[in-house]
């Protein structure tokens, strides 16, 4: 999830119609308003991410771990 359209790349952006709701464990939800692709860029690296949902309601951004392991990526905390 991302909160900034404007990070997503323009020519991948697809809006969502209607948004999608994302629920919570809280049983509190968001609305996503679109997908597309974003790049990441780290200390070693750019990472295209693709299919990134953007929830301007979101203060912050998330990446899913278990997905960039499927891809050969890791995250260090």
């Amino acid at each position: 999830f991302i909160p900034h359209i404007s990070w997503v790349d323009p020519n991948t952006f697809r809006p969502l119609i209607p948004p999608r709701r994302v629920a919570f464990g809280d049983n509190s939800f968001v609305e996503a308003i679109g997908t597309g692709t974003m790049t990441l860029i780290t200390k070693k690296a750019e990472v295209k991410l693709s299919n990134v949902l953007v929830v301007p309601d979101f203060k912050v951004s998330l990446v899913s771990v278990s997905k960039l392991a499927q891809h050969g990526l890791y995250s260090v905390f």
